[in-house]
């Protein structure tokens, strides 16, 4: 039994009546509250949390010979990899929202339920989302009408998914990195009551049910008068002749009443075929495609000599792990070293296309494997700058047949793009110099580059942030830099 007397709690577990979440030696652990001890013993050993095991819903999850003052025990959880909601796909929204959609479901048929519904606690064990926080399995309240997370699962959720699938990016995207969705610092002022989703454009009944009306109540009170009785079982009836279950659109408390499968009340069935039935969205990019061009006339992968010279390179190095290939787009080169170097425990894909970095996504879902991430991130800036990079950070970071663009379309400087690009690097960092600059093997057609853009240029300012260990030239406009941090 190890005490520890000073720890370093996770910045995002602030508000758990659980637990703390928190780091030691490289790995995760969580305090539970002495007066949680109890709950959380007879939960790990509940027929409810093997059931989510299971299906891979929670983490690995075992009881540590840690302890710290003030707590109880300490649970010690399989370790994920820390990503957020804004650098998700469509795709990985969808495939969060039904976990924990899921999760609520079999939660009910124990008589519990998620007391929180917000994207903080989803983390990806490769492209299977997880569910990070077991404190948040509560039983039903008695007397609950309704899932008690279920105004937040609109607001974290299902709203800016549903501002994604009709086309309105900026909205969706802004919603899921604000961290306020679930806080009311003014009066009706979360994402549901703001007034955007006049901006949605509802066109069914359901969805007007789903994000609007059931959230409705014309009045409640504690008191048993008679006519509220009596209203209340006539609202109930209406419910159960058109939407064919009880609703509880208008109630009034009834103490001690019987508790029934919250189920029944939620309108399980018209989430799930909503969720489902969101289009991805109908925005075409700049990047989608791109590498399905390397794809023969039978639909074949055909992978270049140049990515098997980069691969042999690779796999001459035993000190490498972990990979992030920055600006990825739909992941070919990542799968192909998936599928070759076997000493692999991490490969990260990121791209700023979303068509692209999705494709990926579902394409890595397709080998069923939890080596393969990919996530929707513009490597040169993101919403948490350094906090992205420490996240991230791997053996070697990856900027293949991407350099020139950001220098001769984005213009960012050259000492820019290598501090960006060594901040994802523990070790080494693989970066393409195109001589010819936008020139395109398709076109042919003659690319004028300024004087200064030359590969001279590009070695001396390399070496200023790397120890140059290879530098050779792969394809007519491609010379690749192998370089170790210096």
């Amino acid at each position: 039994m190890q005490t520890i007397s000073q720890t370093s709690f996770s910045p995002i577990s602030m508000m758990d009546d659980f637990g703390r979440v928190f780091f030691q030696d490289g790995k995760i652990y969580r305090a539970i509250r002495t007066d949680r001890n109890d709950y959380c013993l007879n939960l790990l050993s509940s027929d409810l949390y093997q059931e989510l095991l299971e299906h891979g819903y929670l983490p690995k999850t075992t009881v540590s010979d840690l302890r710290i003052e003030n707590y109880g025990i300490v649970l010690e959880h399989e370790k994920l990899l820390s990503t957020y909601q804004h650098e998700w796909t469509f795709s990985m929204l969808k495939d969060a929202a039904s976990l924990i959609f899921n999760i609520n479901k079999i939660c009910g048929k124990y008589g519990y339920e998620l007391k929180d519904a917000h994207l903080f606690n989803v983390l990806f064990r490769g492209v299977q989302p997880v569910w990070v926080d077991i404190g948040s399995i509560s039983p039903v309240k008695p007397a609950s009408k309704q899932w008690r997370a279920y105004g937040e699962y609109l607001n974290a959720i299902v709203i800016p998914l549903s501002f994604l699938s009709c086309g309105k990016p900026f909205i969706g995207r802004k919603l899921l990195e604000s961290i306020y969705y679930g806080l009311n610092t003014l009066p009706n002022q979360n994402a549901l009551d703001s007034g955007l989703l006049s901006l949605l454009q509802l066109q069914k009944p359901v969805e007007y049910f789903i994000l609007n009306f059931r959230r409705k109540k014309i009045l409640k009170t504690k008191k048993k008068w008679f006519i509220l009785s009596f209203l209340s079982k006539f609202a109930e009836k209406f419910s159960i002749l058109f939407f064919k279950r009880p609703d509880s659109f208008f109630y009034y408390y009834k103490p001690h009443r019987q508790v029934r499968n919250i189920t029944e009340l939620f309108p399980s069935d018209e989430i799930e075929q909503y969720l489902r039935s969101l289009p991805r969205p109908a925005l075409s990019s700049l990047w989608q495609g791109y590498h399905r061009n390397y794809s023969d006339e039978k639909g074949e992968l055909q992978y270049s000599d140049r990515f098997k010279r980069i691969l042999e390179i690779i796999q001459s190095k035993s000190d490498i792990e972990t990979v992030i290939d920055l600006a990825g787009n739909e992941g070919l080169f990542s799968e192909f070293l998936y599928d070759n170097v076997l000493g692999l425990d991490r490969i990260i894909t990121t791209d700023y296309d979303e068509n692209a970095i999705d494709y990926a996504y579902n394409k890595f879902k397709a080998i069923q494997t939890n080596k393969l991430h990919a996530l929707l991130l513009n490597f040169m800036y993101t919403p948490d700058m350094e906090g992205t990079q420490k996240r991230l950070k791997s053996d070697l970071a990856l900027a293949l047949a991407v350099s020139h663009h950001l220098i001769l379309t984005a213009n960012y400087s050259l000492g820019a793009i290598f501090e960006k690009i060594r901040s994802y690097s523990n070790r080494y960092v693989m970066i393409e110099f195109m001589p010819l600059g936008l020139w395109s093997s398709k076109s042919e057609k003659e690319s004028i580059v300024p004087d200064w853009y030359s590969v001279e240029w590009f070695r001396a300012e390399f070496q200023s942030y790397f120890t140059i260990l290879l530098e050779e030239k792969i394809e007519k406009n491609r010379i690749l830099f192998f370089g170790s941090i210096n």
